[in-house]
């Protein structure tokens, strides 16, 4: 009782930061090794000397593996850094040991879905959430987050639903509706965040990341204008880096975000953002920006996208991240940054815009074009060489509602009689394996590395007489182009720029986007769309 009585002392001195008197009552704490190296370890945690608390922890656990205080903050202290991998095995430790505990579920299931998998997450949860006589809020969202994860998206707007029609007025219950109706009804979601949008407590954070959100379903609508607006707000730093964050090179300069407020008489270096195909998709307009300053503007970008755009608008300087740093210091004559996201809210305001912006401007290494496709057509004795891709996406999400099988476009593009070329980064021994043992016509290419190599790569995409992929950066690449392409996408859980109809693209010339019905299985609409393609 004592220990206990004690306990409590030191930890409400840490709490309130009296840390000299915290330090004074542990010296004197008479408690079992592991029990002193677990106090100390949380008042290290709360000094924010996050080192010295994993020691203490770690140790603790050697001297008593179920001190359940060390494996509690050896969690949390993984948590707050965002290192799942490493809080994997003390969440799990505490769910365990208390399974009804509802921290230790959600903490437990964070850790399952950053590694991927949904599955488990979301049978835990569940199971929390049936066994729960009133499941809090928390428990709600984190189940519909884990079904929209796990492509249940309806049945996630469905368990929200019902826990606001029960009586739950939770702002977060709404915006989590917002959310995933974003994808499956976006009139819907434009309803509920416009309802949210008009409460009059959000903080300054909530707004800024509701605004996010938000603008997602007013570009899928096509609601250009508001969804623009709202755009901007990926640029603040409550968003973070699953938004618009610049590169840490180009933080120094003055950022601004209107071409209203470009000085001619002065530099100004257009930004690079984003993913590779946002990049391409923004640098539409650009064409728009050189007529007006043609002689003032600097395009900034990845080192291994310089040379495909320096060669695209040799109108204008193109430089490097890197390269960029260097001119922090010339104040005088640099206006600023301009992200080129933010110019879609000039020229792209209509769907008129982009249907008249729609152009070729990137420009591959023509001897490059020439040498690979020379090369293809005579090892496989094939004319048409089609481009394929069949995953892509950053965020594990993305990759699911981006992912056909490889099996299924290789066999339905090469029955065409056409030569396969592989356009998909990362390993793809498995699929360069089935292509062998199942004698498919399909390219896979050696000594380039598609995620550095961007001009190499760029070139292989326009040999290619067609392109047939999911949502990646090669079809944004190969649109650009001028390459005909047919992006394949999973019902609406796709960017907002393919719309929510099949049909052309309003972003580019010769695309066309296709939707899988909910009646097609992944090989009824990879067949459709290949037979319509070939007719």
């Amino acid at each position: 009782m004592q220990d206990a009585t004690k306990l409590k002392e030191i930890e409400g001195l840490i709490n309130k930061k009296m840390f000299a008197e915290a330090e004074r009552c542990i010296a004197k704490l008479k408690a079992p090794e592991d029990v002193v190296l677990s106090v100390k370890g949380a008042l290290a945690l709360k000094k924010n000397d996050h080192a010295e608390a994993e020691v203490y922890f770690a140790n603790a656990i050697a001297k008593n593996p179920h001190s359940m205080i060390a494996v509690q903050n050896l969690a949390s202290l993984y948590l707050a850094k965002g290192d799942y991998r490493r809080a994997r095995k003390p969440c799990e430790a505490c769910y365990k040991a208390q399974p009804h505990n509802e921290t230790f579920v959600l903490n437990y299931a964070q850790c399952l879905s950053e590694a991927d998998e949904i599955a488990e997450a979301e049978s835990i949860i569940r199971q929390y959430y049936e066994e729960s006589k009133s499941p809090s809020d928390r428990i709600i969202i984190s189940l519909a987050n884990v079904l929209r994860a796990n492509l249940k998206p309806k049945e996630a707007i469905q368990l929200l639903q019902k826990a606001i029609d029960g009586g739950m007025t939770s702002e977060t219950l709404t915006r989590s509706l917002a959310d995933i109706n974003s994808e499956i009804d976006p009139k819907r979601s434009s309803e509920l965040f416009n309802e949210l949008s008009s409460k009059t407590d959000l903080s300054e954070g909530k707004k800024v990341s509701l605004a996010w959100n938000w603008s997602f379903t007013e570009l899928r609508l096509r609601n250009w204008d508001k969804g623009w607006e709202l755009y901007e707000n990926g640029l603040l730093p409550q968003i973070g880096r699953v938004g618009r964050p610049l590169p840490q090179q180009l933080r120094d300069f003055k950022r601004i975000t209107s071409i209203d407020d470009i000085d001619p008489d002065k530099f100004t270096l257009l930004a690079c953002e984003q993913g590779l195909g946002d990049q391409v998709l923004f640098l539409g307009p650009l064409d728009k920006v050189i007529a007006k300053y043609p002689k003032k503007l600097v395009l900034v970008s990845e080192d291994r996208t310089q040379p495909v755009f320096a060669r695209s608008f040799p109108e204008i300087d193109v430089i490097t991240y890197g390269m960029a740093r260097g001119l922090s210091t010339m104040n005088k004559r640099v206006n600023g940054v301009l992200p080129i996201a933010s110019l879609m809210k000039t020229f792209r305001r209509s769907d008129e815009d982009f249907k008249s912006g729609r152009r070729i401007y990137l420009r591959p290494n023509e001897a490059k074009v020439d040498r690979y496709g020379e090369k293809i057509r005579e090892k496989f004795n094939r004319k048409t060489i089609v481009g394929i891709s069949w995953t892509g996406g950053y965020w594990d999400r993305q990759k699911r509602t981006k992912s056909l099988s490889f099996e299924l476009i290789a066999n339905a593009v090469t029955q065409t009689g056409a030569v396969a070329l592989s356009l998909q980064y990362g390993d793809v021994s498995r699929e360069k394996n089935y292509a062998i043992q199942n004698k498919l016509p399909v390219m896979f290419t050696s000594g380039v590395d598609f995620k550095k190599d961007i001009d190499s790569w760029h070139a292989l995409i326009c040999t290619c007489d067609y392109v047939v992929s999911v949502s990646t950066a090669a079809v944004h690449f190969a649109a650009a182009s001028g390459i005909p392409t047919h992006v394949l996408l999973k019902s609406n859980m796709g960017p907002f720029i393919w719309g929510l109809e099949e049909g052309p693209s309003i972003a580019y010339k010769d695309t066309w986007t296709y939707k899988q019905t909910e009646s097609e299985d992944d090989e009824t609409y990879v067949k459709r769309v290949i037979k319509k393609i070939a007719s």
